[in-house]
């Protein structure tokens, strides 16, 4: 009886087979993880020991400021005009940021000019469905927020937004 050679035999196989499964299937995770990172949160958070949490300085010196804002947003042909209520401490520009809240690839942000006694800005690409804004000062000393429904073309944004 003339012996098979070793690669011809089932069980050196079968004991060889779920090694490199495991070891193609942790190349695959490597490949998988490296490539779909999460992306950075767009708002303010502190680390307070091993815990992140909310940090709401600036939305509480716009509460101070007593400011609140309309955001028409005309989605046909990218116009943004913002109309500032309260008394901001220096006429400085605005920046309105429009986060998508599922995909980070999509956030616009547009900075907004004085235009008589409202700001006006062009969006960069056209947007729909739903979007979450934030507005703020250029140097970024307070901020208001608040969310766009997919079907809205205004929305008032406030503190309590």
């Amino acid at each position: 009886m003339q012996q098979q050679p070793w690669y011809k035999q089932v069980w050196v196989w079968l004991i060889m087979v779920p090694p490199l499964a495991a070891v193609l299937g942790g190349i695959a995770t490597i490949v998988i993880a490296a490539s779909g990172a999460d992306h950075v949160i767009r708002d303010d958070y502190v680390k307070v020991g091993l815990e992140l949490r909310e940090d709401a300085s600036r939305l509480e010196a716009a509460r101070q400021l007593g400011l609140s804002a309309n955001v028409h947003l005309l989605r046909n042909d990218g116009r943004v005009i913002v109309t500032l209520r309260g008394q901001p401490a220096a006429d400085v520009g605005l920046l309105l940021r429009l986060v998508h809240p599922t995909d980070a690839n999509r956030d616009q942000e547009v900075t907004l000019t004085l235009d008589g006694n409202v700001y006006r800005g062009l969006l960069p690409q056209p947007v729909a469905g739903r979007w979450l804004l934030q507005l703020e000062p250029v140097d970024h000393s307070w901020r208001l927020a608040g969310e766009l429904a997919a079907d809205a073309s205004a929305v008032a944004l406030g503190v309590e937004s």
